[in-house]
């Protein structure tokens, strides 16, 4: 098998994408600790909580259609990383069990939370989406400049011998 066909998530180290998620860990729990600080409110108060969990969607949606194959332990980061601690399923669920006691109140945190962090989500993938075809065309069309510009070059008269 020629190694530069090779998949390079076959070729690379194992180790090196459980450094990415740890990295990418600690930034998300960073993240996530210094936004609880600067709302100044508790680390599991549950509009933060919501708001970090919203959030952390739309970045996880985005990063999984906007990041190329070709970028695996970035992408890694980001999403099993990142938003994977930078959201928390935990946290979340503790505060449902503490709303216990308002059933409809409970309920209505749990589909707000849910179903908008479906729909964070999809904005994400849809931004990303959007993000990638931006960026693809501007690709293009740099290439495209360089393709005339390099035409041009070898058809004027002091590069002609």
């Amino acid at each position: 098998m020629n190694m530069k066909n090779a998949n390079p998530m076959r070729t690379q180290k194992p180790q090196t994408g459980m450094l990415a998620v740890f990295a990418g860990g600690c930034c998300g729990t960073f993240a996530r600790v210094c936004v609880c600080v600067l709302a100044g409110v508790g680390f599991s108060h549950p509009g933060i909580i919501l708001a970090i969990n919203l959030a952390g969607s739309a970045v996880l949606g985005f990063s999984q259609t906007y990041m190329r194959a070709n970028h695996p332990r970035l992408k890694q980061f980001v999403t099993s990383g990142f938003c994977g601690a930078f959201t928390t399923y935990a946290t979340f669920v503790g505060i449902l069990a503490a709303l216990a006691a308002a059933p409809w109140l409970c309920a209505l945190y749990a589909a707000v939370s849910l179903a908008g962090g479906v729909l964070c989500a999809r904005a994400g993938q849809i931004a990303g989406t959007m993000a990638r075809a931006h960026t693809s065309n501007h690709t293009a069309t740099l290439q495209a400049g360089e393709a005339s510009t390099a035409d041009t070059d070898s058809s004027s008269p002091a590069t002609r011998s």
